[in-house]
């Protein structure tokens, strides 16, 4: 492990290198981003990002949300495990052991429940109205969108504050990940991290009444 003494002074403009160049200063980056320096660790992020994807995006049987979630526990897991982290190997190398061995776990966790996308739970019921006379059939599939809507909302509903504000303007309002910032004064980056946050709440929050969600892509 190289000491801290060995730390070198990395660029002002870290967000503007391209990644050839970027990997130069990777010993620096780890040790920067060790001490608490947040923009070394975007930029080392930015570093092992083709690696972490490329690692999770082996897993055929994980969807698309299941995917983004075992990036992101990737990234996190990163982060922790920094102090840890021997330079006898690249980054790269490091990073793709952890982003398999999630992703493992996670395939090997999915359970045998009914999977529903966000975007199910989403669609507006039709009202008894629209159908007319329509079959018995019909207007059970009108209640048990209304079921399933209202489930949804009583789920947000006993979220944190902090999840259920940005869930209900995201899904109520349609807001876009821009809207979101400049309602709630925040960047795009932390939307998309409380938005990361917040679906996990409440898919945990679903998840116990037996019923397994993915959001789908984000719009």
């Amino acid at each position: 492990m190289l000491p801290e003494s060995q730390l070198s002074r990395l660029p002002h403009d870290l967000h503007l290198l391209p990644l050839d160049q970027l990997q130069k200063h990777e010993a620096s980056l780890v040790i920067h981003s060790r001490l608490g320096n947040p923009d070394a660790f975007a930029a080392l992020l930015r570093l092992v990002k083709p690696h972490v994807e490329a690692a999770v995006g082996r897993f055929q049987q994980l969807t698309w949300s299941e995917k983004e979630d075992a990036v992101q526990d990737a990234y996190i897991r990163l982060f922790r495990s920094l102090h840890a982290y021997r330079h006898d190997s690249s980054i790269d190398a490091y990073v793709r052991v952890i982003a398999t061995r999630i992703a493992v776990d996670r395939f090997r966790s999915k359970k045998r429940q009914p999977t529903v996308s966000l975007e199910t739970w989403m669609e507006p019921a039709v009202s008894p109205q629209d159908i007319g006379r329509g079959s018995v059939e019909a207007v059970a599939d009108v209640m048990e969108k209304k079921g399933r809507r209202r489930q949804l909302w009583l789920a947000i509903e006993s979220l944190p504050p902090v999840h259920r504000d940005l869930l209900e303007a995201h899904l109520k309002e349609d807001l876009s990940y821009e809207e979101l910032a400049q309602r709630f004064d925040v960047k795009v980056v932390a939307v998309k991290s409380r938005l990361f946050r917040a679906r996990q709440a409440l898919f945990a929050a679903m998840g116990k009444t037996g019923i397994r969600m993915t959001p789908g892509r984000p719009h």
